[in-house]
């Protein structure tokens, strides 16, 4: 597991909220000092405290260990489904930008 990109997912997901360190920290009963390390993958979370993480910042827990959010889904699903519908020379060029996006991340 990636705990370094599950400490990023907490730290934007707190952000997201507005909610400061030292009050997620305050919420969760742990330091500050916790916290920050868990945002860089330094330290982490146990299951039971992912999941109480994931009730106080409001997210599905997929989201922090695999980044997945539903909203995600529907994207995922219009695109597929607008990929069934291309020729084969739109596939490749759909391709194409995609391959052009990933490399400019």
């Amino acid at each position: 597991m990636e705990y370094e990109l599950i400490g990023k997912r907490i730290k934007k997901a707190r952000k997201d909220k507005g909610i400061t360190q030292e009050r997620f920290a305050e919420e969760l009963g742990v330091s500050v000092s916790f916290i920050s390390q868990v945002e860089t993958g330094e330290k982490r979370f146990n299951l039971e405290r992912i999941t109480e993480v994931s009730k106080i910042l409001e997210r599905p827990l997929n989201y922090f260990i695999d980044g997945y959010e539903e909203k995600d889904k529907s994207n995922f699903e219009e695109v597929i489904d607008l990929l069934k519908k291309m020729s084969d020379k739109q596939l490749k060029l759909a391709l194409e930008i995609i391959r052009a996006i990933d490399k400019n991340d």
